[in-house]
């Protein structure tokens, strides 16, 4: 039995995939959050990354005893490294789910992170929806800009405002001061970070998703053998 960011596709572990991306970019250092089966995915990472020739100190791994749920486990992890590097305020960051393969658009993220406006303290990247689903994300394309989540609008409010319905690619960016006002709660990172921020009128950045990229979420058997074929590799376990 392996944690879901541990399944391998092809040589790696699907969470060291995405920090594989990362570390090509030019990150130094990944943090990762664990709670089931912590030791066996520390323990794939850390070897997949001796296969690769990374130190295993690249990857900081975080467990959590008690489930925080996505928003309360980065809030988590950001305060706390903070204080440890005796800082007094956390640093912008970037964040992805570890069951997700994906090809991460890193440079069009940060290059519209560096070009952002004064209010825009959060940044999404959304997929196409190809049906209608409880977790939509509402999307105002032509102004870039991510308004609302799953019933915030209903059809006729977000067909008069232009709004589109389109799907979280949990691929995001967080400013510091929105991760430093967070309570380490149990709470996803739609009510912790974004809808809190749109109540203090900030605004959420958006950023389509390439569609010739490749994006698979691995959780599912269906899911993950779309991936392998997708991607052309064998499944050998």
């Amino acid at each position: 039995i392996l944690p879901k960011p541990a399944i391998p596709v092809g040589e790696l572990p699907a969470a060291l995939r995405n920090a594989e991306q990362m570390f090509e970019m030019g990150f130094s250092l990944v943090h990762c959050n664990t709670h089931y089966l912590a030791p066996e995915l520390e323990r794939q990472l850390k070897a997949a990354c001796l296969s690769r020739s990374w130190p295993v100190e690249r990857i900081r791994f975080w467990h959590e005893t008690e489930l925080l749920e996505t928003g309360g486990g980065i809030a988590r992890i950001v305060q706390e490294a903070t204080t440890e590097m005796g800082h007094t305020d956390p640093w912008d960051s970037f964040v992805v789910s570890g069951d997700i393969v994906a090809d991460i658009p890193l440079k069009k993220m940060l290059g519209a992170w560096q070009h952002r406006k004064a209010d825009e303290t959060t940044l999404m990247v959304t997929l196409p929806l190809d049906k209608p689903r409880k977790d939509v994300t509402w999307v105002n394309l032509g102004r870039n800009e991510v308004i609302g989540f799953g019933s915030d609008l209903d059809e006729e409010a977000a067909r008069k405002g232009n709004h589109t319905a389109r799907v979280f690619s949990n691929h995001q960016i967080i400013s510091g001061p929105v991760l430093a006002a967070a309570p380490v709660t149990k709470k996803s990172s739609i009510d912790l970070f974004y809808r809190s921020s749109l109540r203090e009128g900030k605004r959420i950045l958006h950023c389509g998703f390439d569609p010739a990229g490749t994006w698979f979420d691995v959780g599912t058997p269906e899911s993950y053998l779309m991936c392998l074929r997708k991607l052309d590799l064998k499944h050998d376990h």
